[in-house]
């Protein structure tokens, strides 16, 4: 596993910069939604591109080009999140936005700090709770993947936990059935039922 210290680090030091004095509160929180939302149509972009990658033989032939151009994406979107959290550092959908790229970005250890820091900030935002439950199971797959079976097994109990508590918070919503599929697939590579 990665150290996390440094964004530990990071983090604490973004938190206690906010709003430089020059600016009022309204700009910077009007730069950080515009930040979060150019980010955000990257993050789009990148995942319909994956999509059409996996599903259509004509973006299929150009799949390591795209890949290259898709991680410069990520890697934008980052950089526009990390810059709004700097503004707005305690403004909850930040820290769960950046937690979101950084799963896209393979750094599941970095979004479970973001989305911890979420969770202080707004227990009850719902999103958080499916984010995390994303970041534990990746992190289980990777210890799979390593042959760590105990801490593939710490890590799905933790998403188990975190997409039930989502499911208990949005019982009607459409992302419950994938996630219900998500946690029996991992109970199953427990041996659970």
């Amino acid at each position: 596993m990665k150290t996390i210290f440094p964004v530990i680090f990071i983090m604490s030091v973004i938190a206690t910069a906010g709003c430089p004095h020059n600016i009022s509160d309204e700009e910077c929180n009007s730069e950080a939604m515009k930040l979060l939302a150019e980010a955000e149509d990257l993050m789009t972009s990148v995942a319909q591109t994956r999509y059409l990658i996996t599903n259509d033989p004509r973006y299929r032939k150009n799949k390591e080009e795209l890949e290259k151009k898709l991680e410069a994406m990520q890697d934008q979107a980052a950089r526009y999140l990390y810059d709004a959290y700097s503004l707005e550092p305690r403004w909850y959908k930040l820290p769960v936005a950046i937690a979101r790229c950084e799963n896209g970005r393979g750094n599941p250890e970095t979004a479970v700090k973001f989305a911890e820091y979420a969770i202080d900030l707004k227990p009850d935002y719902h999103v958080v709770y499916e984010t995390i439950g994303a970041s534990y199971m990746m992190m289980g797959a990777q210890a799979h993947e390593q042959g760590d079976l105990s801490e593939r097994n710490s890590c799905y109990r933790k998403s188990i936990a975190a997409y039930e508590k989502f499911i208990k918070m949005r019982k009607d919503d459409l992302r419950v059935g994938p996630l219900r599929l998500n946690i029996k697939l991992m109970k199953m590579a427990m041996g659970e039922k």
